[in-house]
Parts: C-alpha cells; sequence; structure tokens
C-alpha cells in the first residue's frame, strides 16, 4: 500500500459518514464501481442499520429498501477482530468478517474496490490488503 495515497477524513457523525460513503460510489464512471469500509463490529452494525433503514417511493408510492443484502456475515458476539461492508452501484450490500481462519488459509482477506474507508481503530496491517483507487483512514469528531 502506497502510503501518499491515503487520506485521512474525520466526520461529525455517523450519519455524516454514511451519506458520503454511500454518495462515493458515484464519483467513479466505472460500469461497476464498489465502496468499501472496513471497521469493528460495533462501527460497521451501525453503519449497516443505517444502510438497511435508507428507502426510496417508487412510482405506485411504495417505499422501499434502496440497499438489497446479497452477503451478511456478522456476529459481534464471538468474533472480535474487523470486518469488510461492501456497497455497489446495483446497491448491493456484502457484510463479512475482514479475517479469516479456515480451510481456506488464515490472515486478512485482500480488499478491492474503488474506494475503502479505514475506520481509526483498525488493525494498521489491514493497509497491507487494499487494493483501491482512494483510501481514507476515518473517524469522527469528538
Amino acid at each position: 500500500m502506497d502510503l501518499e495515497k491515503i487520506e485521512t477524513k474525520d466526520f461529525c457523525c455517523l450519519n455524516c459518514f454514511v451519506g458520503s460513503f454511500v454518495d462515493k460510489l458515484f464519483d467513479f464512471d466505472d460500469e461497476f464501481t464498489t465502496v468499501s469500509v472496513i471497521a469493528d463490529g460495533d462501527i460497521i452494525q451501525e453503519i449497516f442499520r443505517q444502510l438497511m433503514s435508507m428507502t426510496c417511493t417508487d412510482v405506485d408510492d411504495v417505499e422501499a429498501p434502496i440497499f438489497d443484502m446479497k452477503v451478511v456475515d456478522f456476529d459481534n458476539e464471538s468474533y472480535s477482530k474487523e470486518y469488510i461492508l461492501t456497497i455497489d452501484n446495483n446497491f448491493d450490500v456484502f457484510l463479512e468478517p475482514m479475517w479469516r481462519n479456515n480451510q481456506y488459509g488464515v490472515g486478512y482477506l485482500n480488499a478491492e474496490s474503488n474506494a475503502v474507508y479505514v475506520y481509526e481503530t483498525a488493525n494498521w496491517d489491514v493497509l497491507n490488503h487494499v487494493d483501491a483507487d482512494e483510501v481514507f483512514i476515518f473517524g469522527f469528531e469528538d
């Protein structure tokens, strides 16, 4: 990971972060765009809740969720390392543990996205597994 490529961002609150995170999907001209966040279970849980509560109204005035859960593997009780949550421009959500210890190997998954946000308390080793056009270390103002 090229450290010069990493930016830091502080957000006033989780709502502002989620808004910026979702807006980032539209900053790229690629046919398929993904944006990811890597953080501990408590932060990921709150981001996931906000994404799942976002709705839009269709032409029949029916309110429907914007995002569709595709893969959700979350257990904040028995797993204590980082999670990776990814959204794509099809409005699909993927959430899974960033660390693996199974028949496929031991270690962090590779995070490949157009943009990746890494929460400030994450293990810095995750940055060695990030492949993105834009990388942000983020936190919240006191």
